[in-house]
C-alpha cells in the first residue's frame, strides 16, 4: 500500500511539473510574440523624410532613384501644395494658426521606410547616399528609434535561435528514448499510449492555467493557436523522456 501512495505521489509530481514547464514555455513564447508585435509597430516609425528642393522639378525621378538604391522604399510623397493640408489632417489644432497661403513657402517631401535591416552602418549609408543626390535639400530621421528597432530585432533573432535549438534537443532526446523503449520491449502499446496521453493532458492543463490567469488579470495573450499547440506537444515530450 505504501508503494502505491509513493507511486501515485510521483505521478502527481510529474503531472504538475509538466504543467509548470508548459506554462513557463507559453509565457516565454508569448513574450516573444509581444516583442515581435511591438517591433512591427515600431517599424512604421522608422521613417526617413527627404525634403526636396523646390527648384528640383522631377520629383518622381528622384523618388525612383532613391528606391533603386535598394535600401529605402517609398511610403508617401506629399507635394508642396498639399503640405499644409496634410499637416492639418494630422494635427487639427493647426487650423487656428495663421500660415502663408503661398505653396512655395512649403517644401515637398517624401517619406521612406527601410527595405533592408537597419544595422549600425545603415543611417550613415543613407546620409551618404542621399547627400550625393541632386534635389535632396534635407534628411530627417529619428536615430534613437532605429537603434531601438535594431536591438529589438537582434533580441528576437536570438530568442528564435534558442527556441529552435531547444526544440531540436528535446526531439533528439525523445527519439533516443523511444528507440530504447522499442529495443527493450518493456512497454506495452496501451501503456505507452496512456502515458503519452497523460503527458499531453498535463501540458494542456498548464496552458489552460496560464490562459485563465491572464484572463483574470486582463493580461493579453498574443500567442497564436498554432504556437500554443506546438508548445503543448513539444513539452509533453519531457514526460515521455523522463518516464518512470
Amino acid at each position: 500500500m505504501r508503494s502505491f501512495y509513493i507511486n501515485a505521489a510521483s505521478k502527481a509530481l510529474k503531472f504538475c511539473a509538466l504543467a509548470g514547464i508548459c506554462a513557463f514555455a507559453v509565457l516565454f513564447v508569448n513574450h516573444y510574440y509581444a516583442l515581435d508585435l511591438y517591433a512591427q509597430q515600431l517599424y512604421s516609425q522608422l521613417a526617413v523624410t527627404v525634403f526636396i528642393d523646390n527648384n528640383h522639378k522631377d520629383y518622381s525621378k528622384l523618388c525612383r532613384d532613391i528606391e533603386d538604391s535598394g535600401i529605402l522604399t517609398l511610403d508617401e510623397y506629399v507635394a508642396a501644395a498639399q503640405v499644409y493640408s496634410k499637416a492639418v489632417e494630422k494635427n487639427p489644432f493647426l487650423k487656428d494658426i495663421s500660415v502663408p497661403s503661398d505653396a512655395q513657402s512649403f517644401q515637398s517631401y517624401a517619406r521612406f521606410l527601410p527595405s533592408v535591416f537597419p544595422d549600425s552602418k545603415y543611417l550613415s549609408d543613407i546620409a551618404k547616399m542621399l547627400g550625393s543626390m541632386e534635389g535632396v535639400d534635407e534628411i530627417v530621421y529619428d536615430a534613437a528609434v532605429f537603434e531601438k528597432y535594431a536591438r529589438l530585432k537582434n533580441a528576437l533573432s536570438f530568442y528564435k535561435r534558442i527556441g529552435l535549438l531547444f526544440a531540436i534537443i528535446i526531439f533528439m532526446f525523445f527519439a533516443a528514448q523511444s528507440a530504447l523503449y522499442i529495443l527493450k520491449k518493456e512497454d506495452k502499446p496501451k501503456k505507452a499510449a496512456a502515458n503519452a496521453a497523460a503527458c499531453l493532458a498535463a501540458c494542456a492543463i498548464g496552458f489552460l492555467c496560464v490562459w485563465s490567469v491572464c484572463v483574470f488579470f486582463e493580461h493579453e495573450l498574443v500567442i497564436d493557436e498554432t504556437a500554443a499547440f506546438l508548445i503543448i506537444f513539444i513539452t509533453s515530450f519531457f514526460g515521455i523522456i523522463f518516464k518512470d
